[in-house]
């Protein structure tokens, strides 16, 4: 009879506490371990040892563990999506082509008599093009909106993306914890860190690629000048290679075991690009001649008219709040770019389609998917921003052990283009046309 299943045998708490091994370079002043230890034994209190450093190695083995769950969990949904849908994904990267070669702005009579009443504004409506000409070419499901199989899978991926932000969340508390060591303890052993650095977690870089930040880093996946290696799309440094580029390369950040699985996932299926497939197939089945499907908007061009007639007043509303209703040279040029930065979000199908989604809360389940990719997306911002007060607050503007510092994480958060720091730029764009 087998012996009866323990916890440790099930948890594997042996192998978890055992994983703090002590590393071993042959470099001058590094630690040498003391006769007979073994990983899983006291930290050792001999010269060159330090304290803290077991907090700051546990830490990161924390995350670790939370983002293999969040690995696990969006995985699912992606695989899931690709199943159903049969067929892959466009990339939906959103500098799609020129904005001026896109078509202008039709004949729509909402859209028109909004601007009729305003014939001093001509030349800033001059440059509207019509909105939801750029799309990605997915049609996910084929039947979408058809059958209770759909409806329970986006259920049960909603259920998987909300608990994977929330553990996300759960470990922006773990720099508060590590904040509890003060600087000048941990220069005691970041010396020795270096080229190693938070850069180099491999799970971290595949949760962004899962997420669908390619464009964050294109030069880090393949920098100029490198040559392909074994695992595309990564490619190796070389000579050539600015020096900056080489440092933070995935494959001088990367173990063997990283640069296969970034670049696995850099190839793969996004959840960006499931999120995008299914808002144009929504379109497609809202703007069909029989009407909206179950739970969808309608989507047929009198309703985006006066979707984009509504959207167009309120901008020009929101130009006179506080002012008066004459524009000056300054109050007509910031007018324009608001404009241009409306018509900019609206001429993706997926933002008009996401806004239209967010006005109908009675029709729940399609909107609570779409919330929670969109609190997945904030929970990661959220974690960014942590991370860089952590590090501000220990090493200030000093460079990181692995070339970035307070600069580069800042470039993380930040970007004229808000798909490189925004998994679902599209679902912030909503945000600012809901009815």
């Amino acid at each position: 009879m087998a012996d009866p299943l323990t916890y440790g045998d099930y948890i594997r708490d042996r192998a978890i506490v055992t994983a703090l091994d002590l590393s071993e370079r042959d470099v001058p002043d590094w630690p040498v371990k003391p006769p007979g230890w073994q990983p899983g034994d006291d930290w050792p209190i001999t010269e060159h040892w330090v304290h803290d450093e077991v907090l700051f190695i546990r830490t990161h083995q924390a995350f670790e563990v939370w983002f293999a769950q969040i690995l696990h969990e969006l995985t699912s949904v992606v695989r899931e999506a690709t199943l159903l849908n049969g067929a892959g994904f466009e990339d939906p990267h959103l500098a799609r082509r020129d904005p001026a070669t896109a078509p202008k702005l039709g004949d729509w009579s909402h859209t028109q008599a909004v601007m009729h009443a305003y014939p001093g504004l001509t030349s800033a409506f001059d440059a509207l093009r019509e909105p939801g000409c750029f799309h990605v070419a997915t049609e996910f499901p084929r039947h979408f909106g058809e059958g209770d199989d759909f409806y329970h899978a986006l259920l049960r991926w909603q259920e998987r993306i909300d608990r994977s932000a929330m553990t996300l969340l759960t470990t922006i508390t773990f720099f508060d914890i590590l904040a509890t060591m003060p600087p000048a303890h941990f220069l005691k052993f970041r010396g020795r860190l270096q080229p190693a650095s938070g850069f180099g977690s491999a799970q971290f870089r595949e949760l962004e690629y899962l997420l669908g930040l390619r464009e964050l880093h294109e030069t880090k996946l393949q920098p100029e000048g490198g040559e392909p290696t074994a695992t595309p799309p990564l490619w190796k440094p070389t000579a050539a290679t600015p020096s900056d580029q080489t440092n933070q390369s995935f494959f001088a950040a990367q173990t063997a075991w990283g640069r296969e699985r970034v670049a696995r996932r850099a190839r793969e299926t996004s959840l960006r690009d499931v999120v995008y497939g299914l808002l144009n197939a929504a379109y497609l089945a809202g703007s069909r001649p029989k009407g909206p499907e179950k739970g969808l908007p309608d989507l047929r061009p009198a309703a985006i008219d006066r979707f984009f007639a509504s959207v167009l007043q309120n901008t020009l509303d929101d130009q006179h709040r506080g002012t008066t209703r004459t524009l000056d040279a300054a109050g007509m040029k910031h007018l324009t770019t608001s404009l241009e930065g409306m018509n900019d979000s609206l001429m993706h199908r997926e933002t008009v389609t996401a806004a239209l989604i967010n006005a109908m809360p009675e029709k729940e389940l399609f909107a609570a998917f779409l919330n929670a990719c969109l609190k997945l997306d904030g929970a990661l911002l959220q974690w960014r921003d942590r991370h860089i007060r952590f590090v501000e607050a220990m090493i200030g503007t000093r460079v990181g052990t692995g070339g970035g510092g307070i600069r580069y994480l800042s470039g993380t958060v930040a970007h004229r283009h808000t798909y490189v720091t925004h998994a679902f730029p599209c679902l912030w764009q909503a945000r600012s046309f809901v009815q």
